[in-house]
């Protein structure tokens, strides 16, 4: 396998996920084409059963990120790696990620997919190159993971319902700031809103 490209490293353009998620639809064809599934649910009545096509690819953006995760130690979040599996031309993707459910969302003038449209409104997509590296693991992105992590551990001490951030409202911010009496609420707004 030979792969040529010429994208800026460290540019951010989720040039890793698209490679990883490139590198796994190429062995599913392989895998394919020799009568193996590469995606089984889990067993039910002593079958298994083939997974749909839309959890077929939330199936393989979970596999490519726990492999950069795991293999190349880049503690990058999932929405990369689910936008090249499931992501289609002219199209948004919408991502739960908690659930990992995802839906696409059509962008108003977009329909027919082409980079010209004569819609006044229709959205327009820049893509430039800042020259500005980007490096997930050494950038700031591990440091807002752990800090939503510390203030998700806050804030479910004050409401045993919130799971991750998502679940919180001013009302948990300021009550807990109040029974800590510290700083940390100037903190757990600012992630929060």
């Amino acid at each position: 396998m030979a792969i040529a490209g010429d994208v800026p490293l460290g540019s951010g353009l989720s040039s890793s996920a698209s490679l990883e998620v490139a590198t796994a639809v190429f062995l599913e064809c392989i895998l394919e084409r020799h009568g193996v599934a590469a995606y089984r649910s889990s067993y039910k009545d002593n079958a298994t059963t083939t997974l749909t096509a839309k959890e077929v690819k939330t199936e393989r953006a979970v596999r490519c990120q726990r492999a950069e995760n795991e293999f190349c130690n880049v503690p990058c979040g999932i929405m990369d790696q689910f936008v090249s599996s499931a992501g289609s031309r002219g199209k948004l993707l919408l991502i739960d990620c908690r659930t990992l459910d995802f839906r696409e969302v059509s962008v108003s003038g977009s329909e027919g997919g082409g980079a010209h449209s004569d819609d006044d409104d229709a959205p327009v997509l820049v893509v430039a190159n800042s020259n500005v590296s980007h490096d997930l693991g050494a950038g700031e992105y591990p440091v807002r993971v752990r800090q939503c992590k510390d203030a998700t551990d806050i804030l479910s001490k004050v409401n045993p319902r919130i799971e991750s951030l998502r679940d919180v409202f001013m009302e948990d911010i300021r009550k807990s700031s109040s029974s800590s009496g510290g700083s940390e609420g100037i903190l757990l707004r600012r992630l929060v809103t």
